[in-house]
């Protein structure tokens, strides 16, 4: 798919896959308000990728609707701990999301494209920035590649795009 139709991103470092014991664990960070699971999740994702990495990390930003109801953002979150970790920079203001929507789970490829597509706008300061992208879980790449698009937009020199934990193909719906 890659081949025919190539992401935004230049490639994505992936420290786990999403399969149990993980998933709980990936889950209850994500949607049982354990904050403190976020940070150990982003150290244990420090530890996991490259050691060459460099970039300015950036988080997939939540909906504002999301956010509200969560009260926090589980990527920011996981995504300062690894900066902590790895003493990279981070920006939480360089990237936005321009409008809410719909939750990806359930949603098919095709579905999830339309679902975010120009949900993203980056700011005039990720110009040429190398961006690593944060994110918590990867199935399609959708989420990542519009994220990825805005950035570039906006003159990003290069994404490389950093998630906690990357669902095996085959599990992902087309």
């Amino acid at each position: 798919m890659c081949l025919r139709k190539p992401p935004a991103y230049t490639q994505v470092h992936a420290a786990f896959v999403y399969s149990p014991p993980l998933t709980p664990v990936v889950q209850m960070a994500k949607y049982g308000g354990q904050l403190s699971l976020c940070h150990h999740l982003g150290t244990l994702m420090s530890r996991q990728l490259p050691a060459e990495l460099a970039g300015v990390c950036v988080p997939i930003p939540l909906s504002s609707e999301r956010l509200r109801a969560r009260a926090y953002n589980q990527s920011a979150e996981i995504g300062k701990a690894l900066a902590h970790a790895r003493a990279l920079r981070i920006e939480h203001d360089w990237l936005s999301r321009v409008r809410d929507t719909a939750a990806q789970v359930g949603l098919t490829a095709q579905q999830r494209r339309k679902n975010l597509r120009h949900a993203f706008l980056a700011s005039t300061e990720v110009a040429g920035q190398a961006i690593l992208l944060i994110d918590d879980v990867m199935t399609t790449g959708t989420t990542v590649h519009e994220a990825a698009r805005a950035l570039k937009i906006q003159g990003a020199k290069s994404v490389s795009v950093l998630i906690l934990a990357r669902a095996h193909p085959r599990l992902a719906k087309n």
